[in-house]
């Protein structure tokens, strides 16, 4: 028997397009108008914005804020969580004025994977400080770890060093 098909994008839109109709009218000015033209262009660029917004919250996944952080690691405070990330050893993103630690990075007994460190690292040594840049590396495909991502690769177990190496050569690529 054949599989189902993959619901329409349409319908998949739906609740998106009737949520960000209902805020929109909530936020649009009273007096303004629009030209067709004028609304062409500015549904194209919310578009794109909403596309680049979902594929970055995708990649970045489920989040621990400082407190769940501080549990895991068994560590009293979130001033030692915001330590470990200015230091270099945790991932975390701003969201809403606070930091957002991906829950990814983490292993199944709680503690950051080991090759964390070592690709943050890599990253910051090429000047790239920037976390997104890292939480986009992590869900993309790398020839040099057999097309695996580096989120897949690591939680495979497979060798750090490799990953360390794949973030620096990428890492340098993009300094360049």
């Amino acid at each position: 028997m054949a599989a189902a098909a993959p619901p329409k994008p349409k319908r998949r839109l739906d609740r998106l397009v009737t949520s960000f109709r209902s805020h929109l009218e909530d936020a649009w000015p009273a007096e303004g108008q629009l030209d067709d033209a004028t609304a062409e262009q500015l549904a194209r660029l919310a578009a794109r914005d909403v596309v680049g917004k979902y594929l970055w919250l995708s990649a970045l996944g489920d989040v621990y804020d400082s407190h769940d952080v501080a549990a895991r690691l068994g560590v009293s405070s979130r001033q030692a969580v915001q330590a470990r990330y200015r230091r270099g050893t945790l991932l975390g993103v701003e969201q809403g004025g606070h930091l957002a630690f991906p829950a990814w990075q983490f292993d199944p007994s709680g503690q950051p994977y080991s090759a964390m460190a070592h690709v943050i690292r890599a990253f910051r040594a090429e000047g790239i400080t920037d976390p997104w840049v890292i939480v986009s590396w992590f869900s993309s495909s790398q020839d040099d770890l057999d097309g695996n991502t580096p989120l897949q690769w690591m939680r495979q177990d497979r060798p750090a060093l490799a990953l360390a190496s794949t973030a620096a050569q990428t890492a340098y690529r993009l300094a360049a």
